[in-house]
């Protein structure tokens, strides 16, 4: 058992970091990936029909975001939609329409308040 990770990731970091052409690369795919999380929340927001300012959702950065749901809506979520997350609401980004407007109908379906709680 490792009580540290093991070297060769700190290697292969210390080989990408010292060769410019490796950098350069891996600088379009950490803005490609950084944008398509970006993209991924913009999806969740607009497809939200719900009540309330909702904006907060789009200013989140990261793959993981805290969600508002209480843990009886993490639990609604879960059985009614097959949707996994922490049970504080911590959530991974969205990577599905059917993600977007679940989350969307757990709000319209008086399990949220009118006003959008993803904060």
């Amino acid at each position: 058992m490792y009580s540290n990770p093991p070297l060769h990731g700190a290697s292969t970091a210390s080989t990408i970091l010292k060769n410019s052409d490796m950098y350069n690369e891996w600088r379009v795919e950490l803005k490609a990936m950084a944008d398509r999380i970006i993209s991924m929340w913009k999806q969740l927001f607009d497809a939200l029909t719900a009540k309330g300012d909702c904006s907060h959702i789009t200013k989140q950065i990261g793959m993981f975001t805290f969600t508002g749901l209480n843990s009886d809506q993490v639990a609604f979520m879960t059985k009614e939609y097959h949707i996994y997350m922490t049970s504080d609401g911590s959530e991974n980004h969205f990577s599905s329409h059917y993600s977007c407007m679940s989350h969307d109908k757990i709000i319209h379906a008086n399990v949220m308040t009118d006003e959008c709680e993803y904060h």
